[in-house]
């Protein structure tokens, strides 16, 4: 705005240097009245070179007299040189009129600044609305980028904490209404706690049989373990007096008649004796195979070397009068109850004196 009233200034200074030089204020006037065309242009004066206003516009159509100067220009200064300043909400621009490399005047051109308020107040407007239209954008885009996409990554990460902390399979994710990526992911995370579920139940159900059956099992195993101490019982109090009885009376009958005895009957009888006796130890089996049921087993590392060798030193009395030639190799530390194995070990070697007597 100021380049165009320092331009406007010199064209009119260029076309009054005449007017000037022959004293023609109206063709002076003439040719400030140019300044019609600029709707911000207030007013303007011409001077001489000592001052003196010698042509004046107004835009309102008022004129003082030449030898005034227009209403507030009394203070204007007077330069060979352009100048400019801004007052009282105006601007004023000022241009000498040269004629042959002589100041003959000057010319200062008055101009509003309210349309370039008018302006500048649209501007903010303009800049207000697109300020509050942006804000308003964002903020619709705020709250639609957390419906679509925050709400449902919070509602994800609530779920996966609450199935970490609480192992909780059965909880779900409201799908998304949208097909898009984060969609894809939550029916992807579903349908992993869809599967995780269905293992958990398939491994809960397999649980609950197993433990149906090992409570069955136990129950069958008590049973047995009751008919087996039944039949222990049984055994002690109905076999093993009937077995005294035989053995007693063969022994009596041995020591009494066996010098009038046959050959024959005498072998007879001692078949008989060794008859008893076997049986006598089948019962006594039954009986401490009843005993081990009962006991509660006490595992330690047994070096089983000395097991079997202090098995045979209890056996020793049974196999007087053999002789038996043992081939035992090197045996392993294990860990086992001592006096079990070492029943296992006595019944083992007491059947290989039953199934070889004569040895």
């Amino acid at each position: 705005m100021l380049h165009q009233l320092l331009i406007q200034a010199q064209i009119i200074g260029s076309n009054s240097a005449s007017a000037l030089l022959f004293a023609d204020p109206q063709s002076a006037e003439k040719t400030l009245s140019a300044l019609q065309s600029a709707p911000n242009i207030t007013d303007a004066v011409m001077t001489t070179a000592d001052g003196e206003p010698f042509a004046i516009y107004s835009r309102d159509g008022s004129r003082d007299r030449r030898d005034q100067k227009p209403s507030g220009e009394a203070t204007i200064p007077f330069s060979s040189m352009r100048l400019h300043w801004f007052g009282n909400r105006r601007f004023v621009a000022s241009s000498p009129i040269v004629f042959h490399g002589k100041t003959v005047g000057a010319v200062y051109i008055r101009s509003d600044v309210h349309e370039l308020i008018d302006r500048l107040q649209r501007y903010v407007v303009i800049v207000g609305v697109v300020f509050l239209m942006s804000l308003a954008a964002a903020v619709l885009m705020s709250s639609l980028i957390r419906r679509v996409v925050t709400e449902p990554i919070l509602n994800l990460v609530q779920t996966a904490r609450i199935v970490s902390r609480e192992r909780t399979y059965s909880v779900r994710v409201a799908p998304s209404r949208n097909r898009d990526e984060l969609s894809t992911l939550i029916d992807t995370f579903n349908e992993m706690l869809e599967q995780i579920q269905k293992r958990d139940t398939e491994l809960q159900d397999v649980r609950d049989n197993l433990e149906q059956r090992v409570r069955e099992r136990t129950a069958q195993l008590n049973a047995a373990n009751a008919e087996l101490e039944a039949f222990s019982y049984s055994v002690s109090h109905d076999l093993r007096a009937p077995l005294r009885h035989i053995s007693s009376f063969a022994r009596i009958l041995s020591d009494e008649c066996g010098a009038a005895m046959d050959q024959n009957a005498r072998h007879y009888l001692e078949r008989i004796q060794d008859g008893a006796n076997n049986m006598a130890q089948l019962v006594e089996g039954l009986l401490k195979l009843g005993r081990i049921g009962r006991r509660e087993l006490v595992c330690v590392v047994t070096d089983l070397d000395s097991l079997v060798k202090d098995v045979l030193i209890d056996m020793q009395p049974e196999f007087e009068g053999r002789k038996i030639d043992w081939q035992i190799a090197g045996l392993p530390s294990i860990e086992c109850d001592p006096s079990l194995v070492k029943q296992v070990f006595t019944n083992l070697l007491s059947n290989c004196r039953q199934i070889y007597p004569g040895a």
